[in-house]
């Protein structure tokens, strides 16, 4: 299961346990899948610039890795986790 459809199959569950089962749900996670992907979908994108925080975290962890002593900026880590979010919204379901 890709992580886009993981984590849209979580918020579909929540949101039809705050819906109550709806009528037109019919107590069913499906009903809500299409809402809760595009949704994930959209949030998931907007992680694809980590914060200076996170890259200064990223890049001292790095750092703090004798194996990789090449590592002089934040440069790699927004580069490996601009890959990484774009690999987890072109997976397919």
């Amino acid at each position: 299961m890709t992580m886009v459809e993981r984590v849209a199959r979580a918020m579909a569950q929540r949101q039809m346990e705050a819906d109550q089962g709806r009528a037109e749900a019919g107590g069913c996670v499906d009903f809500y899948l299409p809402w809760a992907r595009e949704h994930v979908r959209a949030n998931i994108a907007m992680m694809c610039e980590p914060t200076e925080a996170m890259v200064y975290a990223g890049a001292d962890e790095l750092r703090s890795d004798r194996r990789n002593d090449f590592v002089t900026s934040g440069e790699i880590v927004v580069c490996v986790w601009s890959l990484m979010i774009d690999a987890a919204l072109k997976e397919k379901p």
